[in-house]
C-alpha cells in the first residue's frame, strides 16, 4: 500500500472536517447569544423607563383598566363623633382606583356631614340614631350590612361617671342594632 492508505485517509478527512466544525460553532453561538442578550436588555430598559414615566399617573392606569372592563367597587363608611359640644356624622362613598406603582389611594366619590347640638351626654342614643338616619341615603341598602358604622365618644362621656357613661354606650349600641337599616 502506498503512503496513504484508505484507512489513514479517512482519519485525516475526519480530523479536518471535525476541526472545521468545532471552529465555526463557538464563533457563531456567542455572537448570536450576545446580540439576543443585548436586544433583551434594551427592551427591558425601555420598558422599565416607559412604565416609570407613568408611576404617578393613577388616573391614566385607572382609565385603561376601566376600558378593559375592570371596574372598582364602591365602598362606604359611616363615622359618628359623639363629643361634649355636639355629635357629628360623617358618611363617605369611596373606591380604590387601579394602581400599578406605589401605594393604593382612595378616590372620594361623595361625602355627607351633619351635626347636632348638644352632645351625647345630654340627649343619649336618640341623637345618634337620628344622625345615622340622616346619613343613610349615601349607602345603598344592599351594602349597609357590610358598611362599617363607627361610633366614637370622647370628651362628652368623660364628664360623666363611669357607670353612666357605660349605660349610654350600651344604649347607643342597642339603638343602632335595633335599627333594621344597619
Amino acid at each position: 500500500m502506498g503512503k496513504f492508505s484508505t484507512y489513514r485517509y479517512l482519519e485525516l478527512k475526519d480530523d479536518i472536517s471535525s476541526s472545521h466544525i468545532t471552529r465555526t460553532r463557538p464563533l457563531k453561538q456567542p455572537k448570536r447569544l450576545r446580540k439576543a442578550f443585548i436586544v433583551l436588555l434594551i427592551v427591558a430598559l425601555c420598558g422599565t423607563y416607559f412604565l416609570g414615566l407613568f408611576a404617578g399617573q393613577t388616573l391614566w392606569f385607572d382609565g385603561i383598566a376601566k376600558s378593559l372592563g375592570y371596574q372598582s367597587v364602591y365602598h362606604h363608611a359611616v363615622i359618628i363623633d359623639a363629643g361634649s359640644s355636639g355629635s357629628r356624622v360623617l358618611s363617605y362613598k369611596f373606591r380604590v382606583p387601579f394602581t400599578v406603582f406605589g401605594p393604593a389611594t382612595l378616590d372620594l366619590e361623595d361625602e355627607y356631614f351633619a351635626e347636632t347640638k348638644p352632645g351625647l351626654s345630654s340627649y343619649g342614643a336618640d341623637t345618634i340614631v337620628q344622625l345615622v338616619k340622616k346619613a343613610e341615603f349615601l349607602t345603598p341598602p344592599e351594602k349597609r350590612r357590610f358598611t362599617p358604622l363607627i361610633v366614637r365618644a370622647t370628651a362628652g362621656l368623660r364628664l360623666l361617671s363611669p357607670e353612666k357613661a357605660q349605660q349610654i354606650i350600651d344604649e347607643v349600641a342597642r339603638a343602632i342594632s335595633k335599627s333594621a337599616r344597619w
